[in-house]
């Protein structure tokens, strides 16, 4: 009962204003009758009796004519896209060692010499002194066999550094003996190149009567003691 008296009451506000349920009649635009219905003062009335709560339903429903608010925009929803996966780095393998170069064996050299392990490398002595002329460095015939099967074993061995090293005995002159155990020293590695093996890879060093292996004082000793033997050093 009530909420028809209501009505009653806004149809007659709205009657006396002018206002019925379309903003034409208000001097509104087929298609902005919002806009138009605001504009005219004869609907003012009408229009207060909206803002105090009658709602659109007194104007026909058509449109609010106390306010002309666009509708709201609705924003689209942006989904961030989907990260993109970094890969994982890729870690080189460290690259495996270089073997170690193989060490000459006492196989190898059979009967010809023997081989000992130093701190810098091996040492090759050869088991029958190699033969030199007196007080020269010309290499008597029957030694350039052994001096020839070194040679082989060496070029089975490219990496190895090989220095020929020349010794006498104690007797005569320090520095005529130096001098001569180098000469022999650099006969001995000048075969070898001769028999095939790499130039770059031999030298040549002597110390006279440094290190002797054996007693000076006797004759036997004094043999051993006129030795050549090669120092080998691995790259």
């Amino acid at each position: 009962m009530k909420k028809a008296l209501l009505v009653l009451a806004v149809g007659a506000l709205l009657a006396a204003c002018n206002c019925s349920v379309n903003s034409k009649n208000c001097g509104g635009k087929p298609g902005d009758a919002c806009s138009q219905y605001m504009s005219q003062k004869g609907c003012k009335r009408c229009d207060m009796m909206v803002k105090r709560g009658f709602g659109d339903e007194g104007c026909g429903g058509q449109c609010n004519p106390w306010r002309n608010v666009a509708p709201k925009k609705v924003q689209p929803v942006v989904t961030a896209p989907a990260p993109i996966p970094v890969p994982a780095p890729v870690i080189a393998a460290a690259p495996a060692p270089a073997p170690k170069p193989a060490q000459i064996s006492s196989d190898e050299l059979g009967t010809v010499a023997a081989v000992k392990s130093t701190s810098t490398g091996q040492k090759i002595s050869f088991n029958a002194p190699i033969l030199f002329k007196t007080n020269s460095d010309k290499i008597e015939t029957q030694s350039y066999g052994d001096i020839q099967k070194i040679a082989t074993v060496l070029k089975n061995h490219p990496e190895a550094k090989t220095t020929v090293e020349g010794y006498t005995d104690n007797t005569g002159d320090p520095a005529y003996n130096v001098n001569l155990s180098q000469r022999r020293a650099q006969a001995v590695a000048n075969q070898l190149v001769a028999d095939g093996v790499n130039k770059a890879n031999v030298s040549a060093k002597g110390y006279g009567a440094a290190n002797p292996i054996a007693d000076n004082k006797t004759a036997a000793g004094r043999l051993q003691n006129r030795r050549v033997e090669l120092n080998i050093v691995n790259q």
